[in-house]
């Protein structure tokens, strides 16, 4: 795998170590046919689901997670707590010499 992977990337031989880690990785979170589990799953007793809570600023680990994916993309919801309202400025660009003329106009 980790050939075929080298060769369809065009990277030099120096990534194989890279490329072994990944196809490892990979591996490792893919279910079997056999068995109905990944590999992480058996060996450490969950899905490895990680969330992270914002108000308390920490990350943990939940074996059931719901995912709400699809329900923020159809009801158009950004997620963000405060919505952003578009400005629109308007298109006068002054020029240096334009500033200065009306500082001067100021100042007398």
């Amino acid at each position: 795998m980790v050939r075929s992977v080298m060769s369809h990337a065009d990277l030099p031989n120096s990534f194989w170590g890279h490329a072994l880690l990944t196809i490892a990785y990979t591996l490792n979170r893919v279910p079997s046919k056999k068995v109905e589990k990944t590999p992480y799953e058996i060996w450490s007793e969950t899905r490895g689901y990680y969330f992270y809570n914002p108000s308390e600023g920490k990350v943990f680990v939940a074996r059931n997670g719901v995912f709400l994916e699809r329900d923020f993309i159809s009801k158009g919801i950004s997620g963000r707590k405060v919505e952003l309202e578009e400005i629109q400025e308007s298109q006068s660009i002054d020029t240096p010499m334009e500033e200065l003329e009306q500082e001067t106009q100021i100042i007398v």
